[in-house]
């Protein structure tokens, strides 16, 4: 019994000194940032898109009365330019991993601040097929404190953001991206161009390209568009266009999700077989396409009748709620 409480006391003393050092490296370091002001100095830089989004935001909040027209979505609509062509007071937010969900709770957040004119959902696999969670948690690996938004919602949230910094160690967490990125460095066939890669390369490069959406994707659309709605706010979705061999990979759930979407909201559809996402040369990589395909997505949305029939054929067909026949 004695050899038990010697032991008890020890692994007691052991958590003790761990729990001390935790609350140390808060004290002294405070990876939280708990009553900093955060500035862009305190992100990590590693990773330039969501450095590049956490800009975004910071800009947008402290000039949000300089716009009322807004365009949003994942990284692969960032090509799609409204200010460049129509003029007016547009601002872009669009980054890697920016699902609907996230869309949603921006859109909630610009709204409390000012009245919103023009809107523009993009929707493409990035933020159809990638969940709340996984967005979540690659925010949360460059964001500089719990303030940065968006800031943690559910439980599952709360606990990934402070198991996460207050048991982290800085020194671990640089080693960690060290291997990452070294691990990267290996796949050779990422620097190939994207004609010349395989169906298996793309599922390897691109995993949410297999991925099935969740239920939750719809809903987030209706409740998006209900939003808008509710403010009074003029809201286009656009389906964005996409390279065809990651379309290929997933072409006939591709259709059933489109056809699940015109039921909920009217939306252009820009993906699909047609000669602009056939051509490699349309798309700097496997997700996003140049500014010229950009320029020709917002000439068939705002110079001309929605009911025409687009320049390019098959390419910004527009669906509506009582024209759900996309399989073409």
């Amino acid at each position: 019994m004695k050899n038990y409480s010697k032991l008890s006391k020890i692994i007691l003393g052991f958590v003790g000194i761990a729990f001390l050092f935790l609350i140390l490296q808060q004290i002294i370091i405070n990876p939280l940032k708990i009553g900093h002001d955060v500035s862009p100095d305190d992100i990590n830089r590693d990773d330039p898109i969501i450095y590049e989004r956490y800009i975004k935001h910071k800009y947008l909040i402290n000039h949000i009365n300089d716009y009322d027209s807004f365009i949003i979505g994942a990284s692969a609509a960032s090509n799609i330019s409204p200010e460049k062509q129509l003029g007016g007071k547009w601002y872009a937010y669009t980054g890697a991993y920016m699902n609907l969900f996230e869309t949603k709770r921006f859109l909630q957040e610009i709204i409390s601040k000012r009245q919103i004119k023009n809107l523009i959902i993009t929707i493409s696999d990035e933020n159809l097929k990638i969940d709340e969670i996984s967005s979540y948690k690659a925010i949360c690996n460059v964001r500089p404190g719990f303030e940065y938004y968006p800031l943690p919602q559910s439980l599952e949230e709360k606990l990934f953001y402070y198991s996460k910094n207050f048991f982290s160690l800085p020194t671990l967490s640089i080693i960690q991206r060290k291997i990452e990125s070294l691990q990267a460095q290996k796949r050779d066939f990422q620097q190939k161009p994207i004609s010349e890669l395989t169906q298996e390369e793309i599922k390897e490069i691109l995993p949410v390209s297999s991925l099935e959406i969740l239920p939750e994707r719809f809903e987030e659309i209706k409740e998006i568009n209900n939003l808008a709605k509710q403010n009074n706010i003029n809201i286009i979705f656009v389906y964005i266009p996409e390279y065809i061999k990651v379309y290929n990979i997933a072409a006939k759930k591709n259709i059933e999700n489109k056809i699940k979407i015109a039921k909920i909201v009217p939306f252009y559809d820009f993906s699909g077989k047609n000669e602009i996402n056939n051509n490699p040369k349309n798309y700097m990589d496997l997700i996003h396409f140049n500014d010229e395909v950009g320029n020709l997505v917002l000439d068939r949305i705002f110079n001309q009748d929605k009911n025409n029939p687009p320049k390019i054929k098959n390419f910004g067909n527009y669906y509506d709620l009582n024209q759900s026949d996309i399989t073409k």
